[in-house]
């Protein structure tokens, strides 16, 4: 009798404990993704505004089945070429939109291809309140694949998938068969949802993120179904006709190396993933290694200048910034996987 009821003790402070976490968890699952992510603006940051010379772009809008839209838009060369070597879809990262990713676009439109980059829904231009949660990108990208697969213009070219992070999870998860898409590239892509919301909240909420590790996956059943579940590292293994290429770093802190999907490949032995290991670079490995240093000092004297003038700065105070700190320094292409990117797709995708 006394042991039942220590054994029905330990039960209820269990479920207690347990609860709260549960409660924690989804106030801060809240936080993260029930907004809108605005574009974020600035001389900080980049925008067409800063490519308009290079590249021109048509806008899309991919309409769901709720009444809400998924703003595109194909971007293409000043000078169309003949033909493009094919159709790249660029599926952005968490807390960002597409036009980020400027730099890597301008790579490939360079390089003779084609792109469709589009915001994710409660991302930038598209559309919607919530985003839901992680798992939802791939939702996203599936509904842009539809309308590409469908569209007589863009379906007659050979398709890519472009992602970075929560986009390298969705370029490596939706059904590449179904689409017939021939060449994957990911980019510091996660393996599963779970895990990774820790990785993201563990800088600012360490001890909450390390007691919540053990019941990560069933906290995200909860909150938003067997969904949350789904392994990209699964589904590149099963579409056998589509090459992947997985590159990450083993110093990224948002998405750690051991939940990685390039991880995971390695683990599985995937034979049509090819992986890359990086020990630096951290979680924006396409950008060299000076411009990061560079962005961290022009942010620093950002923020001095928005002190001095009470967040009100003068514009030829910003124009002298812009000078002393241009956006071309501050999103300079790392080299190394600028050529693992062309190269792969010169090699996979036809």
């Amino acid at each position: 009798m006394i042991a039942l009821y220590i054994f029905l003790s330990l039960l209820g402070l269990f479920i207690i404990y347990y609860l709260t976490l549960l409660i924690i968890f989804k106030v801060l699952h809240f936080k993260l993704f029930h907004h809108h992510e605005k574009a974020l603006i600035g001389p900080l940051y980049i925008d067409y505004s800063d490519y308009k010379p290079y590249i021109n772009r048509t806008p899309i809008k991919i309409f769901t089945k709720k009444d809400n839209f998924i703003q595109a838009y194909l971007y293409e060369p000043k000078s169309k070429p003949l033909n493009y070597r094919g159709l790249i879809v660029l599926s952005h990262g968490f807390l960002s939109e597409h036009t980020k990713y400027l730099p890597e676009i301008k790579l490939l439109i360079d390089n003779g291809y084609l792109i469709l980059a589009y915001d994710n829904l409660a991302n930038g231009e598209s559309s919607g309140k919530n985003q839901k949660s992680l798992y939802h990108s791939y939702i996203d990208l599936d509904i842009v694949l539809k309308y590409v697969t469908s569209n007589p213009e863009l379906s007659k070219y050979p398709l890519g998938l472009y992602g970075h992070s929560w986009g390298g999870f969705a370029v490596n998860s939706v059904n590449h068969t179904k689409y017939n898409v021939k060449a994957v590239f990911s980019l510091s892509g996660f393996e599963q949802e779970s895990q990774t919301i820790l990785d993201g909240l563990e800088k600012y909420y360490k001890i909450i993120v390390k007691l919540c590790r053990p019941f990560a996956k069933s906290f995200t059943l909860f909150i938003c179904g067997p969904k949350t579940f789904k392994q990209a590292s699964h589904q590149i293994k099963k579409s056998k006709k589509t090459t992947f290429m997985l590159v990450h770093a083993t110093n990224d802190h948002f998405v750690k190396f051991k939940h990685s999907a390039t991880y995971a490949c390695l683990k599985k032995k995937a034979p049509n993933a090819i992986t890359k290991v990086f020990t630096r670079g951290g979680h924006k490995l396409f950008y060299s290694m000076d411009s990061k240093q560079v962005r961290q000092n022009a942010s620093t004297e950002y923020k001095k200048l928005l002190k001095k003038y009470d967040n009100d700065i003068p514009q030829e105070v910003i124009s002298l910034f812009e000078l002393n700190f241009p956006k071309v320094k501050l999103y300079e292409p790392n080299k190394v996987i600028s050529e693992l990117i062309i190269s792969f797709y010169k090699t996979n995708l036809k």
